[in-house]
């Protein structure tokens, strides 16, 4: 079998800050327009796309001069919304394109980000990637109630407990829990769940997937622990060919070990 190269399109910013008013861009339809997003998975299935990507964040970027005021009035990283909805509506349009959705673990709770996932991964038959990130701007930290982000340490120290919960709860519910039988339909209390003494339990079917692909970015080195222990795929950012690999290649060593 011949090589094959798999191809993601990360349209974080399609039709958000000034792209809207590019040429080409769709007349009278822009962000967050649910059909405009319809039509970007049409085109990316017949285009043989295999993974379409969202990154996120929580917070308006106030690092410059210390004030939103100018993100809000250029449109850097504003306005953004939890893009799940939205892969709802462009997974029922195709059938074979993935899509990549981001949640930062510094202040989201592990079981809503697991049930929430695990819902997706049905609707899309399967088809959803869960990129895992921590937060990095104290307007995240401000949104969620918090005066200050927490330490660089602790927010690794979270991200990777708070996979450890989720692969457990992915994993607590066995493949042959429900049975789905018009004349014999029962499911007997507790038959099918792991882990009762921790009472961490799905409320569902555990995902058609093994477990829901994680797809972390591999930058500090904490980051890049923490992507070969929880993650299947990586994304990097790298100008270079060479870093890249070099950072591929610690991960898979760091896997192995």
């Amino acid at each position: 079998m011949k090589p094959q190269m798999h191809l993601a399109i990360d349209v974080s910013w399609t039709q958000v800050e000034t792209t809207w008013r590019e040429p080409g861009a769709r007349v009278n339809r822009h962000y967050p327009d649910v059909g405009l997003f319809e039509d970007i998975a049409r085109v990316a299935e017949r285009g043989l796309l295999d993974l379409i990507f969202f990154g996120d964040s929580t917070g308006i970027p106030n690092t410059w001069k210390n004030s939103i005021d100018d993100a809000v009035r250029y449109g850097v990283a504003w306005p953004r919304l939890d893009m799940s909805p939205w892969i709802t509506a462009m997974s029922r349009v195709t059938k074979h394109v993935g899509f990549g959705l981001t949640y930062a673990t510094t202040f989201m709770h592990p079981f809503y980000v697991a049930r929430l996932l695990n819902s997706l991964d049905h609707i899309t038959n399967g088809r959803i990637a869960f990129n895992v990130i921590t937060s990095q701007r104290k307007a995240d930290a401000q949104n969620y109630g918090f005066d200050e982000l927490m330490e660089h340490g602790q927010r690794y120290d979270r991200m990777d407990e708070f996979m450890d919960v989720c692969q457990a709860l992915w994993r607590s519910v066995e493949p042959d829990a429900f049975e789905w039988d018009r004349d014999r339909a029962r499911r007997q209390p507790g038959q099918g769940a792991r882990d009762q003494s921790r009472r961490e339990i799905l409320q569902g079917e555990r995902p058609t997937q093994r477990a829901a692909v994680a797809a972390g970015r591999a930058g500090a080195d904490p980051g890049r622990w923490l992507a070969a222990r929880h993650a299947h795929r990586g994304a990097l950012r790298r100008s270079r060919l060479r870093r890249a690999e070099a950072d591929s290649g610690d991960g898979e060593t760091t896997r192995r070990d």
